[in-house]
């Protein structure tokens, strides 16, 4: 819903939205999965959906190694479900005064709301008295579990600012000064029990034992001061300078109350449009446009949660015991002092249009000053933590960026297609770390190297001839052996981004589509390529017929220290007892794979209704129609070295990226339908 409306000097608006989801889930996708990848290609696994079935319950199911994974994969579908709903509410509202024909006033004041309930649910099962009694059979019985979350946050923000622009001949000058406020809240309740006996009624009141209750609130807030001044000479050399003065609650440590949650960032850009300065370029009917710009900037961000400074502390494992409480502190220690993380950027760039902008070309290159930056850095289990959360790195960040825009590459008569590609090389290397160490590990296998980009991964690996880099294998029974050692390997970060967008228009309809491509990054698939393997159907396991090989790409000592390469030396073990064996599922770089990608990331069909065709009476109220058809994910293509999943999957947002799991299941393809219509 959405208005806005004048008043002579007076303006106001306001917007307001509403969603309303629900959902129905498995919480075990990966036992689900794993039950899937372990079953031997000859079953049809359609044949054991009806879980109430004898062969389709885990009490006759045709295999009993699932017992305590799921029993079967349709049963861990059914079995662990979470129901929930959430509402969305999203309000804005604009108020303007224009005090003169150079002034003009602005305040802005939003709210979000958002609210989610789940209930989360598992089945009692108990396997029969006859399964019992069969040779394989297993023991591991399900008591009913509930869990109920309740989920709140609101951010309010808003702003007041002044506006000003004023020319002095064939000079100008315009600013803005003005003051921004944002508060973010959190509630979250959850309470369940793992025992619920064999009851069927899904309620806390049913339960054995202690319920497990979880409270969690917090509240950010956030005040910004903000200026800007801009200067302009015959509107083709502009200079501006801005500044912005952040005072963050999460840098107020509770612990000392230290005045230190301030900081300030400043920046200057400049600019010239040398098509409107040069009389020749001004009338050339080649050269539409032509600027060069320029800026030095610097940014500040505070990359913490609420209550960083505080050790959190929760429920122990069996308590509360009767009347007595006990609590453990969290895996991660927080660090005594935070600062902010500040970017200073330094960039440069050439914009150029071409055949009356027809063709537009824009160029930029950046150099980042990274300095502060927060990350979870690996501590020893001694400590006891695994982590800790410190401004811990400083990077500089390189980059160059092109744009190219075909505006339009074709029109035709009542046909106009539109092309922009876009590309990104971006580079890094680590200047700096906390306490003058060389390296961090940052978790997940990701490292931080002094002189290295960031962030690098290092794994375990076979050994290696440091000459040519080949596996050595023992010349008597052709088996590698596992370096004791870290190997640093590639970046888990992309260097290569390129994207394109395709749009297309015939009288009302329309087509866009959109393609991306990411490449010099790696990315890791231990979890799921163990899972392969140890079932005996990745390609790996598969290959060579499950006999005996000569390993790949090995080299062997021929008794004189000597080096050659090995073309007839046979593993000594193979099959299952090779690959589910720890000398291959235990090194990583067996599961290393290029992270690069092609991807047809989405493609939407529209039309426009022409109003001639609405009805006289319905067109009074409804001034036009859309309908339209979109999917996204149509198409991924990968390297040969990737053999398990979409590189985008991560089993984290934070830096220590580039790692996948069996959780996260194959990629999936949407499509979708949409009306919009306009009143």
């Amino acid at each position: 819903l959405r208005s806005d409306r004048e008043y002579g000097r007076f303006k106001a608006g306001f917007n307001l939205r509403y969603t309303n989801s629900e959902y129905d889930v498995t919480t075990q996708g990966r036992l689900a999965y794993y039950g899937v990848i372990s079953s031997p290609g000859q079953y049809n696994l359609s044949d054991y959906k009806d879980v109430n079935s004898y062969f389709g319950s885990p009490n006759g199911y045709f295999t009993p190694y699932l017992g305590n994974a799921g029993k079967t994969p349709y049963f861990a579908l059914k079995n662990w479900r979470e129901k929930g709903n959430g509402d969305d509410v999203l309000g804005n509202l604009d108020l303007g005064f224009k005090a003169s024909s150079w002034l003009d006033f602005v305040y802005r004041v939003g709210l979000t709301y958002s609210n989610d309930d789940s209930r989360s649910t598992r089945g009692a099962f108990q396997y029969s008295a006859y399964h019992l009694t069969l040779r394989d059979h297993n023991t591991d019985m399900l008591t009913a579990a509930l869990t109920q979350n309740s989920n709140q946050g609101q951010r309010l923000t808003s702003e007041v600012f002044a506006n000003f622009k004023k020319a002095f001949n064939r000079f100008g000058i315009n600013g803005t000064l003005g003051q921004s406020y944002r508060q973010s809240t959190s509630r979250f309740l959850s309470v369940g029990s793992n025992n619920l006996g064999n009851s069927t009624l899904f309620t806390v009141a049913a339960r054995k034992g202690e319920p497990a209750v979880g409270v969690q609130n917090s509240k950010v807030r956030l005040a910004r001061y903000f200026g800007r001044v801009g200067f302009s000479f015959d509107d083709w050399a502009f200079i501006e300078g801005t500044g912005s003065y952040d005072r963050d609650s999460r840098l107020v440590n509770p612990l000392t109350q230290a005045n230190d949650f301030d900081f300030f960032y400043p920046g200057v850009n400049a600019s010239l449009v040398l098509s409107q300065a040069i009389p020749q370029l001004k009338n050339s009917s080649v050269v539409s446009y032509l600027k060069l710009r320029g800026a030095i900037s610097k940014t500040g961000n505070v990359n913490l949660g609420a209550y960083a400074f505080e050790s959190q502390f929760t429920n122990s494992l069996f308590f509360p015991y009767g009347d007595i409480l006990g609590f453990q502190a969290t895996a991660s220690t927080p660090a005594a002092t935070y600062k902010p993380e500040f970017v200073l950027n330094r960039e440069v760039g050439i914009e150029i249009g071409f055949l009356k902008n027809r063709v537009n070309f824009e160029a930029t290159y950046y150099n980042q000053d990274n300095t502060d930056q927060i990350i979870n850095i690996q501590l020893s289990n001694t400590t006891g933590y695994t982590s800790a959360l410190q401004n811990a790195a400083s990077f500089v960040n390189k980059g160059v960026e092109l744009d190219l825009r075909l505006t339009p590459l074709v029109n035709i008569g009542d046909v106009r297609v539109d092309l922009k590609v876009n590309y990104a090389n971006q580079s890094n290397n680590v200047t700096s770390l906390v306490d003058g160490v060389d390296e961090l590990g940052i978790g997940n296998s990701n490292f931080v190297i002094v002189g290295q980009s960031a962030y690098k991964f290092k794994l375990t690996d076979y050994v290696r001839d440091s000459a040519t880099g080949k596996v050595i294998v023992d010349r008597s029974t052709g088996m590698p052996e596992l370096n004791p050692n870290l190997t640093a390997f590639g970046n888990t970060l992309p260097k290569h981004i390129v994207g394109i967008n395709l749009d297309a228009e015939w009288k009302g309809l329309s087509l866009s589509v959109v393609a991306d491509h990411r490449s010099g990054n790696q990315i890791l698939a231990e979890d799921l390529g163990n899972f392969l393997d140890d079932n005996g159907i990745s390609a790996r396991s598969g290959q060579n017929g499950r006999r005996a090989f000569v390993f790949p790409n090995s080299v062997y000592d021929d008794g004189t220290g000597k080096f050659v390469s090995n073309t007839d030396i046979f593993t000594q073990t193979f099959g299952r007892e090779f690959w589910n064996s720890a000398l291959n599922t235990d090194v990583q770089t067996n599961y290393l794979a290029s992270g690069a990608f092609w991807k047809l990331r989405e493609v939407a069909l529209a039309y426009t209704i022409p109003s001639k065709l609405l009805d006289k009476s319905l067109g009074k109220v409804v001034k036009g129609a859309t309908v339209g058809i979109n999917a996204r994910n149509l198409v991924t293509w990968l390297p040969k070295s990737n053999q398990w999943t979409d590189p985008e999957f991560s089993n984290t947002t934070g830096n220590a990226a580039g790692v996948s799991t069996a959780g996260q299941l194959p990629p999936t393809r949407i499509f979708g339908a949409n009306l919009t219509v306009r009143f």
